[in-house]
Protein backbone atom coordinates (compact mmCIF):
# COMPACT_ATOMS: atom_id res chain seq x y z
CA UNK A 1 0.00 0.00 0.00
CA UNK A 2 2.66 2.24 1.06
CA UNK A 3 4.91 1.44 -1.97
CA UNK A 4 1.64 2.23 -4.23
CA UNK A 5 1.06 5.76 -2.50
CA UNK A 6 5.05 6.86 -3.34
CA UNK A 7 4.46 5.47 -7.12
CA UNK A 8 1.16 7.37 -6.99
CA UNK A 9 2.80 10.57 -5.85
CA UNK A 10 5.94 10.29 -8.26
CA UNK A 11 3.27 10.07 -11.36
CA UNK A 12 1.65 13.36 -10.37
CA UNK A 13 0.91 16.41 -12.50
CA UNK A 14 3.58 18.75 -10.54
CA UNK A 15 2.77 21.92 -12.43
CA UNK A 16 -1.01 21.40 -11.94
CA UNK A 17 -0.55 20.99 -8.34
CA UNK A 18 1.59 23.69 -7.76
CA UNK A 19 -0.60 26.18 -9.94
CA UNK A 20 -3.42 25.08 -7.50
CA UNK A 21 -1.38 25.71 -4.57
CA UNK A 22 -0.49 29.30 -5.82
CA UNK A 23 2.66 28.41 -7.57
CA UNK A 24 3.60 31.32 -10.19
CA UNK A 25 4.73 29.39 -13.01
CA UNK A 26 6.24 30.34 -16.34
CA UNK A 27 5.47 27.90 -19.71
CA UNK A 28 9.03 27.36 -21.65
CA UNK A 29 8.26 25.29 -24.47
CA UNK A 30 7.55 21.70 -22.38
CA UNK A 31 8.71 22.79 -19.24
CA UNK A 32 8.00 25.29 -16.59
CA UNK A 33 10.07 28.07 -15.04
CA UNK A 34 8.90 29.70 -11.66
CA UNK A 35 10.30 32.98 -11.24
CA UNK A 36 12.87 34.21 -8.61
CA UNK A 37 14.08 31.09 -7.61
CA UNK A 38 17.44 31.60 -9.68
CA UNK A 39 16.54 29.34 -12.61
CA UNK A 40 13.99 26.49 -10.73
CA UNK A 41 12.78 24.54 -13.57
CA UNK A 42 10.35 22.01 -13.95
CA UNK A 43 10.65 19.23 -16.76
CA UNK A 44 9.51 15.90 -17.66
CA UNK A 45 12.16 12.65 -17.92
CA UNK A 46 11.52 9.61 -20.69
CA UNK A 47 9.27 7.85 -18.54
CA UNK A 48 6.87 10.96 -18.64
CA UNK A 49 7.57 11.91 -14.92
CA UNK A 50 7.96 15.76 -13.96
CA UNK A 51 11.09 16.98 -11.54
CA UNK A 52 12.62 19.93 -11.00
CA UNK A 53 16.51 21.57 -11.32
CA UNK A 54 17.03 24.27 -9.47
CA UNK A 55 20.44 25.50 -11.48
CA UNK A 56 21.88 27.97 -9.51
CA UNK A 57 21.98 25.97 -6.16
CA UNK A 58 23.04 22.65 -8.10
CA UNK A 59 19.78 20.79 -6.55
CA UNK A 60 17.21 17.91 -8.40
CA UNK A 61 14.51 15.62 -7.90
CA UNK A 62 11.20 14.50 -7.97
CA UNK A 63 7.76 15.72 -7.20
CA UNK A 64 7.81 14.27 -3.98
CA UNK A 65 11.83 16.14 -2.60
CA UNK A 66 10.11 19.47 -4.68
CA UNK A 67 7.32 19.90 -1.69
CA UNK A 68 10.11 19.00 1.02
CA UNK A 69 12.18 21.34 -0.40
CA UNK A 70 10.25 24.34 -0.77
CA UNK A 71 7.30 23.78 1.17
CA UNK A 72 8.88 22.31 4.16
CA UNK A 73 6.52 18.95 4.06
CA UNK A 74 7.60 15.95 5.54
CA UNK A 75 8.42 12.92 3.20
CA UNK A 76 4.73 11.41 4.78
CA UNK A 77 2.72 14.84 4.13
CA UNK A 78 4.64 15.34 0.42
CA UNK A 79 3.18 11.71 -0.15
CA UNK A 80 -0.48 12.45 0.99
CA UNK A 81 -0.37 15.83 -1.06
CA UNK A 82 0.56 14.45 -4.05
CA UNK A 83 -1.14 11.24 -3.80
CA UNK A 84 -4.38 12.80 -2.80
CA UNK A 85 -4.64 9.78 -0.08
CA UNK A 86 -3.81 9.32 3.40
CA UNK A 87 -0.73 7.57 4.19
CA UNK A 88 -1.76 3.73 5.97
CA UNK A 89 -0.60 3.53 9.93
CA UNK A 90 2.34 1.36 10.50
CA UNK A 91 1.12 -1.78 11.69
CA UNK A 92 4.07 -2.21 14.29
CA UNK A 93 2.46 -0.06 16.16
CA UNK A 94 -0.08 -2.00 17.34
CA UNK A 95 0.30 -3.76 20.60
CA UNK A 96 0.08 -7.64 20.88
CA UNK A 97 -2.27 -8.01 23.49
CA UNK A 98 -4.54 -5.12 22.47
CA UNK A 99 -7.97 -5.29 23.18
CA UNK A 100 -10.34 -6.00 19.70
CA UNK A 101 -12.73 -3.23 19.26
CA UNK A 102 -15.73 -3.26 16.82
CA UNK A 103 -14.90 -1.52 13.23
CA UNK A 104 -15.42 2.23 13.13
CA UNK A 105 -18.03 3.55 11.14
CA UNK A 106 -17.53 7.10 11.62
CA UNK A 107 -14.23 7.32 9.69
CA UNK A 108 -12.88 10.60 8.88
CA UNK A 109 -13.00 12.69 5.75
CA UNK A 110 -9.49 12.18 4.14
CA UNK A 111 -9.76 15.56 3.16
CA UNK A 112 -10.64 16.93 6.68
CA UNK A 113 -13.68 17.77 8.13
CA UNK A 114 -14.93 21.12 5.83
CA UNK A 115 -17.64 22.60 8.26
CA UNK A 116 -14.87 22.42 11.16
CA UNK A 117 -12.70 24.46 8.87
CA UNK A 118 -14.95 27.08 7.36
CA UNK A 119 -15.86 27.96 11.00
CA UNK A 120 -12.27 28.93 11.74
CA UNK A 121 -11.75 29.80 8.12
CA UNK A 122 -14.48 32.67 8.61
CA UNK A 123 -13.22 34.07 12.20
CA UNK A 124 -9.68 33.91 10.54
CA UNK A 125 -11.08 36.23 7.46
CA UNK A 126 -13.29 38.18 9.47
CA UNK A 127 -10.72 38.98 12.19
CA UNK A 128 -8.02 39.97 9.31
CA UNK A 129 -10.50 42.29 7.78
CA UNK A 130 -11.19 43.92 11.01
CA UNK A 131 -7.39 44.53 10.63
CA UNK A 132 -7.63 46.15 6.98
CA UNK A 133 -10.07 48.16 7.48
CA UNK A 134 -8.55 49.56 10.90
CA UNK A 135 -5.83 51.72 11.87
CA UNK A 136 -3.36 49.04 11.27
CA UNK A 137 -4.37 48.28 8.17
CA UNK A 138 -3.31 51.14 6.33
CA UNK A 139 -0.25 50.31 4.62
CA UNK A 140 -1.91 47.62 2.87
CA UNK A 141 -5.14 49.58 1.92
CA UNK A 142 -2.16 52.24 0.58
CA UNK A 143 -0.15 49.12 -1.35
CA UNK A 144 -3.70 47.46 -2.44
CA UNK A 145 -4.73 51.12 -3.81
CA UNK A 146 -1.18 52.50 -5.52
CA UNK A 147 0.00 49.15 -7.02
CA UNK A 148 -3.04 47.00 -7.66
CA UNK A 149 -5.95 49.80 -8.12
CA UNK A 150 -8.15 48.25 -5.51
CA UNK A 151 -9.84 51.15 -3.29
CA UNK A 152 -10.85 50.72 -0.02
CA UNK A 153 -14.73 50.08 -0.84
CA UNK A 154 -13.55 47.53 -3.26
CA UNK A 155 -11.60 45.40 -0.74
CA UNK A 156 -14.61 46.04 1.25
CA UNK A 157 -16.78 44.34 -0.78
CA UNK A 158 -14.20 41.37 -1.16
CA UNK A 159 -13.52 40.91 2.30
CA UNK A 160 -9.87 41.37 2.12
CA UNK A 161 -8.28 41.26 5.14
CA UNK A 162 -4.47 41.39 6.42
CA UNK A 163 -2.51 39.77 8.97
CA UNK A 164 -0.23 41.67 10.39
CA UNK A 165 2.00 38.81 11.63
CA UNK A 166 2.97 35.00 12.06
CA UNK A 167 0.58 33.10 13.24
CA UNK A 168 -0.06 29.40 14.37
CA UNK A 169 -3.27 27.58 15.05
CA UNK A 170 -4.32 24.17 15.66
CA UNK A 171 -4.92 22.13 13.02
CA UNK A 172 -7.10 19.97 14.68
CA UNK A 173 -9.26 22.82 15.70
CA UNK A 174 -9.29 23.68 12.02
CA UNK A 175 -10.62 20.41 11.13
CA UNK A 176 -7.63 19.77 9.28
CA UNK A 177 -5.38 16.16 8.90
CA UNK A 178 -2.18 15.96 10.97
CA UNK A 179 -0.17 14.48 8.57
CA UNK A 180 2.95 15.06 11.08
CA UNK A 181 1.95 18.11 12.37
CA UNK A 182 -0.06 19.79 14.47
CA UNK A 183 0.53 23.22 13.78
CA UNK A 184 -1.18 25.36 11.21
CA UNK A 185 0.92 28.51 9.63
CA UNK A 186 -0.75 31.53 8.63
CA UNK A 187 1.73 33.84 7.30
CA UNK A 188 1.68 37.58 7.35
CA UNK A 189 0.36 38.89 4.14
CA UNK A 190 -3.03 40.41 2.39
CA UNK A 191 -5.68 38.07 2.89
CA UNK A 192 -7.78 36.86 0.26
CA UNK A 193 -11.20 35.00 1.14
CA UNK A 194 -12.93 33.02 -2.32
CA UNK A 195 -16.38 32.36 -1.19
CA UNK A 196 -19.06 29.76 -3.37
CA UNK A 197 -22.40 30.80 -4.84
CA UNK A 198 -24.22 30.32 -1.28
CA UNK A 199 -21.44 32.75 -0.18
CA UNK A 200 -19.32 30.47 2.21
CA UNK A 201 -15.88 30.30 2.13
CA UNK A 202 -14.15 27.88 0.71
CA UNK A 203 -10.64 28.75 0.51
CA UNK A 204 -8.01 31.37 1.40
CA UNK A 205 -5.25 32.81 -0.23
CA UNK A 206 -2.45 35.12 1.69
CA UNK A 207 -0.29 37.30 -0.39
CA UNK A 208 3.17 37.70 0.95
CA UNK A 209 5.96 40.55 0.49
CA UNK A 210 9.47 40.41 0.08
CA UNK A 211 12.16 42.61 1.59
CA UNK A 212 11.52 45.19 -1.08
CA UNK A 213 8.26 46.40 -1.48
CA UNK A 214 7.42 45.37 2.08
CA UNK A 215 10.16 48.33 3.29
CA UNK A 216 8.58 51.02 0.73
CA UNK A 217 5.18 50.71 2.61
CA UNK A 218 6.11 49.72 5.98
CA UNK A 219 4.45 45.89 5.47
CA UNK A 220 5.76 43.04 7.00
CA UNK A 221 7.87 40.95 4.91
CA UNK A 222 8.88 37.36 4.53
CA UNK A 223 11.84 37.04 2.58
CA UNK A 224 12.06 33.50 3.30
CA UNK A 225 8.82 31.86 1.67
CA UNK A 226 9.21 30.65 -1.57
CA UNK A 227 6.11 31.65 -2.95
CA UNK A 228 3.96 34.91 -3.44
CA UNK A 229 0.75 33.65 -3.17
CA UNK A 230 -0.15 31.06 0.06
CA UNK A 231 -2.82 28.60 -0.28
CA UNK A 232 -4.11 28.14 3.26
CA UNK A 233 -4.61 24.33 3.58
CA UNK A 234 -8.22 23.20 3.03
CA UNK A 235 -10.04 20.19 2.72
CA UNK A 236 -11.86 21.79 -0.04
CA UNK A 237 -10.69 21.19 -4.03
CA UNK A 238 -9.57 24.47 -5.03
CA UNK A 239 -11.61 25.93 -7.37
CA UNK A 240 -11.40 28.70 -10.39
CA UNK A 241 -12.79 31.61 -8.86
CA UNK A 242 -15.64 33.05 -10.97
CA UNK A 243 -18.03 35.86 -10.36
CA UNK A 244 -21.03 37.10 -12.14
CA UNK A 245 -24.66 36.12 -14.12
CA UNK A 246 -25.16 33.58 -16.48
CA UNK A 247 -25.50 35.14 -20.02
CA UNK A 248 -23.00 37.65 -19.74
CA UNK A 249 -19.89 38.63 -21.80
CA UNK A 250 -16.37 36.86 -19.22
CA UNK A 251 -13.04 37.98 -18.84
CA UNK A 252 -10.58 35.73 -18.06
CA UNK A 253 -7.30 36.51 -15.81
CA UNK A 254 -4.88 34.83 -14.06
CA UNK A 255 -4.85 36.55 -10.47
CA UNK A 256 -7.49 36.98 -8.21
CA UNK A 257 -6.02 40.56 -7.30
CA UNK A 258 -6.31 41.27 -11.07
CA UNK A 259 -10.19 39.67 -11.17
CA UNK A 260 -10.59 42.43 -8.24
CA UNK A 261 -9.46 45.31 -9.91
CA UNK A 262 -11.58 44.43 -13.16
CA UNK A 263 -14.73 43.68 -11.21
CA UNK A 264 -14.68 47.75 -10.49
CA UNK A 265 -14.92 48.33 -14.61
CA UNK A 266 -17.23 44.80 -15.88
CA UNK A 267 -20.44 46.47 -14.61
CA UNK A 268 -22.23 43.68 -16.97
CA UNK A 269 -19.43 41.14 -17.21
CA UNK A 270 -18.53 38.20 -15.40
CA UNK A 271 -14.78 37.27 -14.26
CA UNK A 272 -13.23 34.58 -13.74
CA UNK A 273 -9.27 33.39 -11.98
CA UNK A 274 -7.62 31.06 -13.09
CA UNK A 275 -4.15 31.17 -10.79
CA UNK A 276 -1.83 30.13 -13.88
CA UNK A 277 -1.90 30.15 -17.43
CA UNK A 278 -1.61 26.97 -18.13
CA UNK A 279 -4.69 25.58 -16.35
CA UNK A 280 -7.05 23.79 -18.47
CA UNK A 281 -10.55 22.97 -16.01
CA UNK A 282 -12.00 19.69 -16.85
CA UNK A 283 -16.06 20.31 -18.22
CA UNK A 284 -17.12 17.83 -15.40
CA UNK A 285 -15.60 20.27 -12.35
CA UNK A 286 -15.54 23.61 -11.76
CA UNK A 287 -19.43 23.94 -12.12
CA UNK A 288 -19.38 27.76 -11.25
CA UNK A 289 -16.65 28.74 -13.90
CA UNK A 290 -18.09 26.54 -16.90
CA UNK A 291 -21.43 27.47 -16.21
CA UNK A 292 -20.41 31.40 -16.91
CA UNK A 293 -17.80 29.94 -19.71
CA UNK A 294 -20.72 27.83 -21.57
CA UNK A 295 -23.68 30.66 -21.92
CA UNK A 296 -21.08 33.29 -22.45
CA UNK A 297 -22.08 35.67 -25.50
CA UNK A 298 -18.41 36.37 -26.19
CA UNK A 299 -15.16 35.51 -23.56
CA UNK A 300 -12.06 37.72 -23.47
CA UNK A 301 -8.96 35.54 -22.14
CA UNK A 302 -6.81 38.16 -20.36
CA UNK A 303 -3.66 35.97 -19.60
CA UNK A 304 -0.71 37.64 -18.46
CA UNK A 305 0.80 39.24 -22.28
CA UNK A 306 3.73 36.85 -21.86
CA UNK A 307 4.61 34.06 -24.20
CA UNK A 308 3.08 31.32 -21.25
CA UNK A 309 -0.15 33.47 -21.73
CA UNK A 310 0.12 33.45 -25.33
CA UNK A 311 0.79 29.73 -25.44
CA UNK A 312 -1.88 28.68 -23.08
CA UNK A 313 -4.39 31.41 -25.16
CA UNK A 314 -4.42 28.77 -28.06
CA UNK A 315 -5.93 25.51 -26.50
CA UNK A 316 -8.90 27.91 -25.54
CA UNK A 317 -8.82 29.63 -29.13
CA UNK A 318 -8.96 26.47 -31.15
CA UNK A 319 -12.08 24.65 -29.17
CA UNK A 320 -14.07 27.83 -28.65
CA UNK A 321 -15.65 30.09 -30.99
CA UNK A 322 -16.74 33.05 -28.65
CA UNK A 323 -13.04 32.95 -27.21
CA UNK A 324 -10.92 35.75 -27.57
CA UNK A 325 -7.27 36.08 -26.65
CA UNK A 326 -7.01 39.98 -25.17
CA UNK A 327 -3.88 40.97 -23.63
CA UNK A 328 -3.18 44.13 -21.90
CA UNK A 329 -1.90 46.70 -24.63
CA UNK A 330 0.47 47.81 -21.76
CA UNK A 331 1.99 45.90 -19.08
CA UNK A 332 1.85 42.11 -18.30
CA UNK A 333 -1.22 42.79 -17.11
CA UNK A 334 -4.39 44.82 -16.26
CA UNK A 335 -2.56 45.53 -12.89
CA UNK A 336 0.67 46.60 -14.52
CA UNK A 337 -2.11 48.49 -17.45
CA UNK A 338 -3.92 50.02 -14.61
CA UNK A 339 -0.55 51.76 -12.81
CA UNK A 340 0.44 53.00 -16.46
CA UNK A 341 -2.51 54.46 -18.02
CA UNK A 342 -5.12 54.10 -14.76
CA UNK A 343 -8.87 53.79 -14.68
CA UNK A 344 -9.90 55.20 -18.62
CA UNK A 345 -6.82 52.79 -20.01
CA UNK A 346 -8.45 49.62 -18.16
CA UNK A 347 -12.27 50.86 -19.24
CA UNK A 348 -10.77 51.34 -23.12
CA UNK A 349 -9.25 48.23 -23.36
CA UNK A 350 -12.13 46.03 -21.60
CA UNK A 351 -14.55 48.09 -24.19
CA UNK A 352 -12.42 47.21 -27.27
CA UNK A 353 -11.83 43.90 -26.02
CA UNK A 354 -15.62 42.83 -26.00
CA UNK A 355 -16.67 44.45 -29.20
CA UNK A 356 -13.82 42.15 -30.78
CA UNK A 357 -14.93 38.99 -29.03
CA UNK A 358 -18.48 39.46 -30.01
CA UNK A 359 -17.49 40.29 -33.74
CA UNK A 360 -15.65 37.30 -33.59
CA UNK A 361 -18.56 34.53 -32.40
CA UNK A 362 -21.06 36.41 -34.48
CA UNK A 363 -24.49 37.96 -34.26
CA UNK A 364 -26.39 34.40 -34.29
CA UNK A 365 -23.98 33.85 -31.12
CA UNK A 366 -25.11 36.43 -29.65
CA UNK A 367 -28.86 36.00 -29.90
CA UNK A 368 -29.06 32.45 -29.32
CA UNK A 369 -30.24 31.60 -25.96
CA UNK A 370 -27.95 31.37 -23.31
CA UNK A 371 -28.77 27.32 -22.15
CA UNK A 372 -28.36 26.53 -25.59
CA UNK A 373 -24.93 27.79 -26.03
CA UNK A 374 -23.94 25.96 -23.19
CA UNK A 375 -25.60 22.16 -24.67
CA UNK A 376 -24.28 23.00 -27.99
CA UNK A 377 -20.31 22.93 -26.68
CA UNK A 378 -21.47 20.16 -24.57
CA UNK A 379 -22.83 18.25 -26.91
CA UNK A 380 -19.62 18.50 -29.24
CA UNK A 381 -17.57 17.45 -26.36
CA UNK A 382 -19.21 14.63 -26.45
CA UNK A 383 -18.30 12.96 -30.35
CA UNK A 384 -18.19 9.73 -29.44
CA UNK A 385 -21.59 8.47 -29.59
CA UNK A 386 -24.42 9.50 -32.50
CA UNK A 387 -26.62 12.49 -31.62
CA UNK A 388 -29.73 11.68 -32.06
CA UNK A 389 -32.12 14.35 -34.41
CA UNK A 390 -33.75 15.25 -31.25
CA UNK A 391 -31.05 16.79 -29.45
CA UNK A 392 -29.66 18.25 -32.70
CA UNK A 393 -32.64 20.17 -32.87
CA UNK A 394 -32.12 21.61 -29.28
CA UNK A 395 -28.26 22.83 -29.72
CA UNK A 396 -28.64 26.00 -31.46
CA UNK A 397 -30.47 27.76 -34.37
CA UNK A 398 -31.27 26.82 -37.83
CA UNK A 399 -28.38 28.41 -39.21
CA UNK A 400 -26.27 25.76 -36.72
CA UNK A 401 -28.71 22.80 -38.55
CA UNK A 402 -28.40 23.83 -41.68
CA UNK A 403 -24.36 24.32 -41.94
CA UNK A 404 -24.33 20.84 -40.11
CA UNK A 405 -26.49 19.23 -42.70
CA UNK A 406 -24.87 20.59 -45.78
CA UNK A 407 -21.14 18.94 -44.31
CA UNK A 408 -22.70 16.07 -43.30
CA UNK A 409 -24.58 15.43 -46.56
CA UNK A 410 -23.52 17.34 -49.26
CA UNK A 411 -19.90 17.14 -47.71
CA UNK A 412 -19.82 13.63 -47.17
CA UNK A 413 -18.56 13.77 -43.58
CA UNK A 414 -19.47 12.05 -40.46
CA UNK A 415 -21.38 13.83 -37.52
CA UNK A 416 -18.51 13.53 -35.42
CA UNK A 417 -16.28 15.65 -38.10
CA UNK A 418 -19.34 17.83 -39.15
CA UNK A 419 -19.30 19.16 -35.66
CA UNK A 420 -15.94 19.32 -35.23
CA UNK A 421 -15.88 21.17 -38.22
CA UNK A 422 -18.47 23.35 -36.94
CA UNK A 423 -16.40 24.36 -33.68
CA UNK A 424 -13.52 25.38 -35.25
CA UNK A 425 -14.68 27.12 -37.94
CA UNK A 426 -18.31 29.09 -35.53
CA UNK A 427 -21.35 28.65 -37.21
Amino acid sequence: KRQHLIEQARQADLPDLLASRGWHLKREGRDYRIPGHGGLTLWQDDAGLWRWTWFSRGKSGDAISFLMEFEGLSFREAIEVLSGERWPESSLSVRPNRKLEPPRTDKPNPQGEPKKWQEKAEAFAKWAHEQLVGPEGEPIRKWLAEERGIDEETAREFKLGFNPRTIYQDRKAWGLLLGGRDKLWLPPGLVIPRFDSSRKITGITIRLFKTDEAERYNLPALESCKVRYYSVPSPFKREIWAIGKVGSPLVIVESELDLILLFRYADDCSVAAFGSAGRKPKLGEHFDFWFLFLTAPAVLLALDNDEAGRKASEWWTERYRHVLYWPTTQGKDPAELWKIGNDEAVRRWLAEGLERAETLAGKDWQTLDPIKRAWFFIEIDRLARPIPSETLSQLADEEVLERFSIMSVCGGLSDEEAFSQIRLRGV
